[in-house]
């Protein structure tokens, strides 16, 4: 009894050891089939990923997959697509990671930059009159590390950013903040 009890758990253990390689690999298939095109060098333009690539992206095992990326994957795949992606997605990677050759970043800088280009003038004091933002603005709220941004909002931030305008701007680009979420005094 104990010689198959035994043997039992040597075939579940095998199964399940094939099931963990297979998962990777039809991970790798998935992404191939639905991210690739929106992964792929050149590193610009950068085109919003579809629904099945973020589908992909929400349930794949990334940490299998980054230990696969060699430097041969980095020449076709543009790792700074691939942030975007896995960004846009909203299953971005964290600060310092490293998938491939490639470290992420600290912070969210470039959001940071795109929020400023894009969004600053809807966001400005004086508090009326309240502007619809444009359809890029609204594009980088849809993909801005937001927790990341309200970190960085100061008192100092807060004198030229006016924070009921922010609210405005995310509400009408379809990212509300939650009630009581806190994004700098506000």
């Amino acid at each position: 009894m104990a010689k198959i009890l035994l043997g039992f758990i040597i075939v579940l253990a095998a199964i399940a050891v094939a099931t963990m390689a297979e998962g990777c690999d039809k991970d790798r298939e998935d992404m191939i089939r639905e991210c690739k095109k929106y992964e792929m060098f050149p590193a610009t333009p950068k085109i919003d990923p579809s629904p099945a690539c973020c589908t992909v992206w929400k349930r794949a095992d990334i940490p299998c997959l980054c230990k696969r990326v060699t430097k041969e994957v980095e020449k076709e795949w543009c790792m700074e697509k691939v942030i975007y992606v896995a960004k846009y997605c909203g299953k971005p990677f964290n600060p310092g990671y490293k998938c491939g050759m490639a470290t992420m970043a600290e912070g969210c800088d470039k959001d940071r930059e795109d929020m400023i280009r894009e969004c600053k003038k809807y966001e400005m004091f004086p508090a009326t009159p309240k502007i619809d933002p444009s359809p890029a603005c609204c594009a980088v709220w849809k993909r801005a590390d937001i927790p990341c941004l309200c970190k960085r909002v100061t008192k100092e931030v807060e004198k030229e950013w006016c924070m009921e305008k922010v609210i405005y701007v995310a509400k009408y680009c379809g990212k509300p903040f939650n009630p009581g979420y806190k994004c700098g005094s506000k």
